[in-house]
């Protein structure tokens, strides 16, 4: 499915470059903002029930070598692109590519789980799962290839975390220290980043934000 990235203000605390990620095909939309940890996410309600029934009415047709009435239900296209001489051509499905979509649209749904399809009102809108979220601040913990963020909602989280990298105790699947570990937090009205491996404060500013897309600092806001 495909989706958006970019940087849009903070609903919360207006700073300028808070990362939203929308799908533009099912119009879910995740925004969070890495200086205040505001977040906020609409993502498609599915409907296992008609999964369920989808995939026990496709085995059925299969089983029964009712294949026109399958590639129906399954909403699969009955013609596609294959390479021919080096080039790729549209032209009718064989029969045998036909089963073969059907039976991989069978195990897609096994393997979702039936969560398979968007749950729709009666005019066919899909239903939404609204989460909003205010945290205190955000951390994010770096290792080498990766690592993890979010947002927090108390100090006791942070002190946990804090103690936690003292004693050593972070580490990832290949037992490995983080490379880095911050949060944010704001005293007298301004936000500043904590550096747990320097153990100092500095103002947060949009540098973590704009190295994401290459891009480069420019002020705090």
């Amino acid at each position: 499915m495909g989706s958006v990235m970019g940087d849009m203000k903070c609903p919360k605390c207006k700073y300028k470059y808070a990362m939203s990620d929308s799908y533009y095909k099912s119009n879910e939309l995740y925004i969070s903002c890495e200086r205040c940890g505001f977040y906020y996410g609409r993502t498609a309600k599915t409907d296992i029930p008609k999964g369920k029934r989808m995939y026990k009415r496709l085995k059925e047709l299969l089983k029964n070598k009712d294949y026109e009435k399958a590639w129906k239900v399954a909403g699969i296209r009955i013609r596609g692109f294959s390479k021919e001489n080096g080039n790729y051509t549209e032209k009718d499905l064989t029969q045998k590519e036909r089963i073969e979509r059907i039976k991989e649209r069978i195990k897609d749904i096994k393997t979702h789980k039936f969560d398979y399809f968007y749950a729709k009102d009666k005019k066919g809108r899909i239903k939404y799962k609204e989460v909003e979220e205010q945290g205190k601040g955000s951390y994010r913990i770096m290792f080498k290839g990766g690592g993890s963020s979010g947002h927090y909602k108390n100090n006791k989280f942070i002190g946990e975390i804090t103690t936690a990298f003292k004693k050593g105790e972070i580490k990832n699947g290949n037992n490995e220290k983080p490379t880095s570990a911050t949060y944010t937090f704001k005293k007298k009205g301004e936000w500043y980043e904590k550096d747990l491996v320097t153990n100092k404060e500095t103002k947060f500013s949009k540098s973590q934000t704009a190295s994401r897309y290459g891009g480069k600092e420019n002020g705090n806001n």
